[in-house]
């Protein structure tokens, strides 16, 4: 007993001298413990606890498994942001937008040698497609969209539907160094909305042709939407460069001129081509600087 009594308070005398750890919430709220003479690591625990509630605070709420205590410290309205999640999301944007790329430009220049034959769109009186001999693609006179539907079509829509998916939680993750300002959230929120269009214009063809219109209408305007906010939100950030906020002040110009053109003459297929790589060239330049920055948490 006497020996069993010695090694219980042994113990308890050594449990009352061991620290115990600090749950998840307790370092969110900013809970600080003892006080600092029973305390020696309490500056070292108070910066850490200080930066989790920062990054959390810009966290999109509930989305604390991309928190990282290394943040990077920007100036202004921004505070500090999760290298962890930036890093996240450029990647997968960026592998999104290379797939899209890929996909678009190799379904075009492989047009002509997949198929001596290629389908001719009839609209009217009922739309239809008739085949006729193939002899190539030309973004002149054709539609991004009609890729969707000619020999290289399962190269085009296959692409388009992986662009959609990895663009979710790049535009999730961007939120981190833009901010959580009305701007940024609309922007993103219409990003999201325009790339599931993507998904579905790429799913029905122009072989359906009523829903294809309208999911690519879908994509379009919302998008356009997503990137003048996102500029407008970035122009103050030191997180990105003046070549974004430009990239964007581009894609603006240039989709202005594509939606005359379309409700004027109906038919503008170099606009939207140009409109479509200017939308690539923005979101490679955004997710590349994201992976730049975030590369800072490896």
């Amino acid at each position: 007993m006497g020996f069993e009594g010695s090694v219980h308070s042994s113990r308890e005398s050594h449990s009352a001298h061991v620290r115990k750890p600090f749950s998840a919430a307790q370092l969110l709220i900013g809970h600080r413990g003892p006080s600092v003479a029973q305390r020696p690591q309490s500056r070292e625990f108070a910066n850490l606890a200080s930066s989790s509630l920062k990054a959390s605070k810009l966290s999109l709420y509930g989305w604390s498994w991309i928190l990282d205590p290394r943040c990077y410290p920007t100036e202004g309205v921004f505070g500090m942001v999760s290298l962890k999640a930036t890093l996240i999301g450029g990647v997968t944007g960026f592998s999104g937008m290379v797939i899209a790329f890929v996909g678009i430009i190799g379904a075009a220049l492989l047009y002509q040698s997949a198929c001596p034959f290629r389908p001719f769109f009839i609209r009217q009186p009922i739309p239809i497609f008739i085949p006729v001999p193939n002899t190539g693609y030309s973004a002149v006179i054709q539609h991004v969209s009609e890729l969707g539907v000619g020999p290289t079509s399962y190269m085009f829509n296959t692409s388009l539907i992986l662009a959609g998916v990895l663009a979710m939680p790049f535009l999730i993750c961007l939120l981190q160094p833009l901010g959580s300002s009305w701007t940024a959230r609309i922007g993103v929120a219409s990003g999201i909305v325009a790339f599931i269009g993507l998904i579905g214009l790429a799913v029905y063809t122009e072989t359906q042709y009523a829903t294809h219109i309208f999911f690519s209408n879908v994509f379009f305007i919302f998008i356009a939407v997503s990137i003048v906010l996102i500029t407008y939100t970035l122009r103050s950030s030191d997180f990105f460069t003046w070549v974004h906020l430009w990239l964007g002040v581009i894609f603006v110009t240039a989709d202005i001129v594509f939606f005359v053109l379309m409700f004027t003459t109906g038919f503008s297929a170099v606009m939207e081509w140009t409109v479509v790589l200017i939308i690539l060239a923005w979101a490679l330049a955004v997710s590349l600087q994201m992976i730049i920055k975030g590369r800072e948490a490896a």
